[in-house]
């Protein structure tokens, strides 16, 4: 272990373990499941998907191969050779009733992917019940949408941001830049303080879109002036008003409310990562269509933060209804 001082265990083993391997040789190993998902470990799954072929992983749906140790685990096997054409198998179990394991009779989901063309996330997981969820909701996205991009690549997204958490001593009761919670948006807290610094933190406009990066991952909110965006805000800055509409009004539907979840992770507070934002594919909208969903969306009047269930399939039929022409 000298030589992986200060470094995690079971990334130590795993790498200790491949090189005691011949070529082509096969390791299979049982981990912590979240050494297959989160933002510390995913220089170690670069490392893995990249220098070797990652031949086939296996979790269980919401349990542990072994419940007693109190930690959830999964399988990984992994083939020390470069990466190749073969693609991965992303399996999910279901908990199994005794120590007596039938893998195939306790097949969930099972599913053959490509990791650098078909997981859009590539090495920000490797858990199947992640990626396999990540799939199933970008086939949907696909098969009703003609054209879909990464979130970054279309023509009205200029970048995508971080808000940004103010110090105490700059809010005041009142001043030229509200600082917007999530919880301001949700209507959970009224009094808004203020700031007078435009220059140290993340001003959102007007025609901007801000989608909640953590707890309720589905909240979204269009600014009616300039503010402050809390940290806990992903901000998606648009060449204009009537495309943050548009893809305000797309996470409103039921496809794009379960894209956001499914991208998001945390074992107990949901949050997505800014780069998990910048690739998550969206539906691609030629300036016609911009142009006539944001009317439609406007003439609903509805609240752009707090919808229910009426508003949401009034939304999703504004887009059938334009797709359609």
């Amino acid at each position: 272990m000298a030589n992986y001082a200060g470094k995690d265990i079971a990334q130590a083993f795993i790498i200790a373990s491949i090189e005691y391997l011949s070529t082509d040789g096969l390791l299979t190993a049982i981990v912590p499941l979240s050494l297959l998902k989160g933002a510390n470990n995913q220089k170690f799954r670069r490392i893995l998907s990249r220098k070797y072929t990652i031949q086939k992983v296996v979790e269980v749906a919401g349990g542990s191969l072994s419940p007693a140790l109190g930690a959830d685990l999964a399988v990984i096997q992994i083939r020390k050779q470069q990466n190749s054409d073969t693609p991965t198998d992303f399996v999910i179990l279901q908990e199994p009733e005794s120590s007596d394991l039938n893998v195939g009779q306790n097949i969930i989901e099972q599913r053959s992917l490509d990791l650098e063309s078909q997981n859009i996330l590539g090495d920000y997981t490797l858990a199947p019940s992640e990626v396999i969820r990540i799939h199933q909701i970008t086939d949907e996205l696909s098969s009703f949408y003609p054209q879909t991009e990464c979130f970054t690549v279309i023509d009205p997204v200029k970048q995508i941001i971080k808000g940004s958490r103010v110090d105490e001593k700059d809010l005041r009761g009142e001043g030229h830049y509200p600082y917007f919670k999530i919880s301001h948006a949700n209507k959970e807290q009224s009094i808004i303080r203020f700031s007078q610094n435009s220059r140290k933190y993340t001003i959102a406009d007007p025609s901007d879109l801000l989608i909640s990066a953590a707890g309720t991952v589905t909240t979204t909110h269009i600014p009616e002036r300039q503010l402050i965006p809390d940290q806990n805000w992903a901000v998606v800055q648009f060449d204009s008003r009537e495309a943050a509409i548009v893809y305000d009004g797309f996470f409103k539907t039921k496809i794009g409310r379960e894209l956001l979840e499914a991208v998001a992770t945390g074992e107990s507070i949901p949050y997505i990562p800014l780069k998990r934002f910048r690739r998550l594919p969206v539906p691609v909208f030629d300036d016609d269509q911009i142009t006539a969903i944001s009317d439609r969306l406007k003439m609903l009047n509805y609240d752009r933060t707090d919808i229910d269930q009426e508003a949401t399939e009034a939304i999703s039929e504004i887009f059938i209804e334009v797709m359609r022409e």
